[in-house]
């Protein structure tokens, strides 16, 4: 990102985005999403494109409305960018916190996108271990190698018990994630019908 170089975020969203583009120097740019729903207003989107547009920044499933795009939403973003060199960091750290019946869309299920976008997720989301904040990101081989030369320099090292401890998540039980829908579900559950019957 150079200097006035200009990132599109969806608001709400994730408190650390602004800081992150304007420490880069770049220029955050704002679509409010509209309620009660939190869909996209994709005129809005389209009025913020300029030619100095590098990223856009997208939350799904959503924090903190829990909104979810739906694989037309990621059609919408490719014919807004399409003729634009703009890449896509998509936030998909609850991508296993979604309980609609058509599941989840992706970026990655996107064979356009897909070729601009970054994926990030967290072991520390999938495995329920927000605390321990080891995450991972998936990008074409071009994209990668160019996070890697940035990253050696971010992150030093990630504490050595939790990656031994997802390591072996990863090696002893590599489907649990299957059952991490029903097993927040459950949770939510028992969470609203607890509340159901009480003053809130």
């Amino acid at each position: 990102m150079r200097p006035g170089d200009e990132v599109i975020c969806f608001d709400p969203s994730y408190d650390s985005y602004a800081p992150a583009i304007e420490l880069a120097g770049g220029v955050v740019k704002r679509v409010a999403l509209q309620t009660p729903l939190f869909n996209v207003d994709w005129a809005a989107f389209r009025a913020l494109l300029s030619s100095r547009t590098r990223l856009v920044i997208l939350n799904t499933p959503h924090n903190p409305s829990a909104t979810v795009w739906h694989q037309s939403d990621f059609e919408q973003l490719w014919q807004a960018i399409a003729d634009h060199e703009i890449y896509v960091l998509s936030d998909e750290v609850y991508e296993h916190i979604c309980f609609a019946p058509e599941g989840r869309a992706s970026v990655l299920r996107h064979s356009e996108l897909r070729q601009r976008a970054i994926v990030v997720s967290s072991f520390g989301k999938t495995y329920h271990m927000t605390g321990w904040k080891v995450g991972y990101c998936i990008a074409t081989e071009a994209i990668s190698a160019e996070i890697r030369k940035v990253h050696q320099y971010l992150t030093f090292s990630v504490n050595t018990p939790a990656q031994l401890a997802i390591a072996d998540m990863l090696r002893h039980a590599p489907e649990h994630w299957q059952e991490l829908p029903e097993f927040y579900r459950a949770r939510r559950d028992f969470l609203v019908n607890s509340l159901s019957a009480s003053r809130f």
